[in-house]
């Protein structure tokens, strides 16, 4: 969702989860990928080749 620009607000109405909830978990993937954005979130997704 996220490498599809969904914004927050707009994933947590997906997923059944409060807006506060998806930027947690953005957060924190963010801080195990080392990376400050959402586009780092991306780059590491696709060189880990979690997303293609």
């Amino acid at each position: 969702m996220i490498a599809n620009e969904m914004p927050n607000k707009e994933i947590a109405s997906e997923l059944n989860y409060s807006q506060r909830t998806v930027e947690y978990h953005i957060n924190k993937i963010s801080k195990k990928l080392d990376v400050q954005t959402r586009v780092g979130i991306i780059v590491q997704a696709y060189r880990n080749k979690i997303i293609t």
